[in-house]
């Protein structure tokens, strides 16, 4: 059995869209269901790249640098862009669970 991710539910509903196949309702609240219970996982993911990209300020302060120079030193990283990629897809996360819940109590659309 293939393991359900967060990214596996949102690309399965893609296909659908794509395909222009409907979504039924009670699919897309079983859909939101199942990335509200997998976000524990993705908000420690999460927290562990935002504690990434502080440890490089706190480098860069360490060694001299004033708060906003070590900033922008680190939004030039990888754990940085990662970090934010995470955070703004988080954001689209949240909205897709509002959304699909407002569409489950839409009968036909």
């Amino acid at each position: 059995m293939e393991k359900v991710t967060i990214e596996s539910i949102i690309a399965n509903l893609e296909r659908s869209v794509e395909d222009s196949n409907p979504i039924s309702p009670v699919r897309w609240v079983e859909s939101a269901i199942r990335v509200n219970t997998l976000l524990g996982s993705f908000d420690e993911e999460l927290i562990k790249a935002e504690v990434a990209y502080r440890r490089i300020v706190l480098s860069h302060v360490s060694e001299g640098d004033n708060n906003a120079t070590a900033e922008a030193k680190a939004k030039v990283t990888e754990e940085y862009i990662k970090y934010r990629t995470m955070e703004l897809r988080k954001k689209q996360l949240n909205e897709f669970i509002l959304l699909a819940k407002k569409r489950s109590t839409i009968e036909n659309i």
